[in-house]
């Protein structure tokens, strides 16, 4: 399982892929570690006819989550664990100072498909503040 390393005070997006074009999106649920029900959470139709987004809450930092979509086109779907703890850019489950170095190299850049997970509040680039909140919670681990 890895993390999500990025503070989206928004929520998430979670996209289920399949191998055929997708005419229902069926149900979504999402459950934290403990079982309890997060969301209200609903499955939409993608732009991409193989894709299902699953749009989730704000999720609390140094926590892991499960998403289950069932009755896509009326019979698949899936299961995915995740977690979510901001600073894990090496996606280890733990931010250290190998993560702190590692946003660091990308100070000053703008956000890109291959630096975006540095950016960690998700403001279009590396900046101090990404610096500042991997810092800030260093030795931080997913349960």
């Amino acid at each position: 399982m890895k993390a999500e390393p990025r503070a989206i005070g928004s929520g998430h997006r979670i996209v289920f892929s399949f191998n055929t074009t997708v005419t229902s999106a069926g149900t979504a649920t999402a459950t934290d570690a403990n079982g309890v029900s997060i969301g209200p959470v609903t499955a939409t139709l993608a732009p991409d006819a193989s894709e299902v987004i699953v749009p989730l809450p704000a999720i609390a930092d140094a926590s892991r989550l499960t998403v289950t979509l069932s009755n896509v086109n009326n019979s698949g779907g899936g299961t995915i664990a995740l977690g979510f703890l901001v600073g894990d850019v090496s996606s280890d489950r733990l931010v250290s100072s190998g993560d702190i170095s590692a946003v660091k190299s990308q100070s000053a850049q703008a956000t890109t498909a291959a630096n975006f997970k540095f950016d960690l509040n998700a403001s279009g680039s590396v900046s101090a503040a990404d610096i500042a909140a991997v810092k800030a919670r260093l030795n931080l681990q997913l349960p």
